[in-house]
């Protein structure tokens, strides 16, 4: 889970700010199209990743595709700053990056249900949420520091924690896996044993209706780095607080800061009553309550209103967001995780690409539209859930887990 930390962190040194880096060169419209040849790219990693990962182990893959990440970050900077100044490099070296970030992503996930069980996963899963945000919160502070002189050399900096991440890994990790698939031959462009594998995926309906539940909720919680940051940006006018003048674009990155530092304080309160926060009708009012805080980020322009909306949506993600996880794990078969977790990523890499396309629709629709648009859709994202739990079985499962 430290691992996850330093990843998280490596990350958000420069992820949360590539729209804007690609937009100051070449405007909106060109930068949404680039931000989804990223999302598919990853797509690709991921389904690279469902193929191979319970056949040729986890750690493999894991220790490949950080060294493949880390040599990129460290070559493709030093290019452009030393021979090419030109945006096309850093696009080129983040396309190949977010490919190995794909492969890792079903890798990791699958080797923390290697490991844990039912009574154990709840936790884990809680602690990986919280220095998620701990890494992200510390990145993203660290990053916009450096943004405006310094971002190609972030992206270097990257790079060399990556490496070290890879080689960690290579030296201390044992591998999960403890019966891999028997296979003679690798063949990447075999696609009908893949086809035939994922089919049974989507076939289990209570692992799809979970899945487009935290697909639901992804997509309006992705809008704060998508849809909302440019309405806030070019919608609030310059406030100031104790004594400094913020406008649009610090307050975005305001709000970024209270939902991770929110998250990664109160994870820890989560994490203590983990258990009751969990059962019954209790964990719907935190879905509900995500539902209104977003909606209210969309629709409201007032500095206030905004920090308190950010307040009541953070509150609720720390439940939400490892609830829906747990749920999720539960559900996938041990021996097929890598495949489950491969179909999960590229439906969540689909809403990484439906979120882009926000910024275009709200060049149609008004503001409080659009605010309507986003409860509507985490609204479905609850009756999912929904779906998925309201059985007998479900609870009489989880109230034999051992409680804290």
């Amino acid at each position: 889970m430290v691992f996850n930390l330093f990843e998280r962190f490596s990350t958000s040194l420069f992820s949360p700010f590539i729209a804007v880096f690609f937009a100051r060169s070449y405007g909106n419209m060109l930068t949404g199209i680039i931000m989804m040849t990223f999302v598919i790219s990853s797509m690709m990693g991921n389904h690279v990743s469902g193929s191979l990962s319970d056949v040729k182990g986890r750690k493999t893959l894991l220790v490949f595709a950080d060294l493949a990440r880390g040599v990129g970050l460290i070559v493709g900077p030093i290019i452009y700053v030393t021979y090419i100044d030109k945006e096309i490099i850093i696009y080129i070296t983040l396309l190949l990056v977010t490919f190995f970030g794909g492969v890792s992503g079903p890798v990791f996930n699958a080797m923390i249900i290697d490991v844990t069980d039912g009574e154990t996963r709840k936790k884990v899963y809680t602690l990986l949420h919280w220095l998620t945000n701990v890494g992200l919160a510390i990145g993203i502070i660290i990053g916009g520091l450096l943004f405006e002189k310094y971002f190609v050399y972030s992206i270097l900096i990257s790079g060399v924690l990556y490496l070290m991440i890879g080689l960690v890994t290579l030296f201390y990790f044992e591998e999960t896996l403890n019966t891999p698939e028997k296979s003679s031959k690798v063949n990447l462009i075999s696609f009908n044993a893949n086809l035939l594998k994922y089919s049974t995926v989507l076939k289990n309906t209570k692992f799809m209706l979970i899945t487009f539940s935290s697909l639901c909720f992804m997509l309006v919680e992705n809008q704060l780095s998508n849809f909302l940051s440019i309405k806030i940006a070019n919608n609030l006018n310059e406030t100031k607080i104790l004594g400094f003048n913020l406008n649009g674009v610090n307050v975005v990155g305001f709000l970024q800061a209270e939902n991770t530092i929110i998250v990664a304080i109160g994870s820890i309160i989560v994490y203590r009553y983990i258990n009751k926060v969990y059962k019954g009708y209790f964990l719907y009012i935190f879905l509900f309550l995500f539902s209104l805080g977003y909606f209210s980020l969309a629709y409201f322009n007032n500095f206030n209103m905004l920090i308190i909306a950010m307040f009541i949506a953070s509150i609720s993600e720390l439940i939400v967001m490892p609830a829906l996880r747990v749920t999720l794990s539960n559900i996938i078969p041990k021996d097929q995780s890598a495949n489950y977790s491969s179909v999960d990523s590229q439906i969540m890499s689909l809403g990484v690409i439906l979120s882009s396309l926000f910024i275009s629709i709200s060049s149609y629709i008004n503001y409080e539209i659009m605010a309507y648009i986003l409860l509507m859709i985490s609204l479905i994202g609850v009756y999912l859930f929904y779906l998925v739990t309201n059985h007998k079985q479900f609870y009489e499962n989880s109230s034999q887990e051992k409680s804290l």
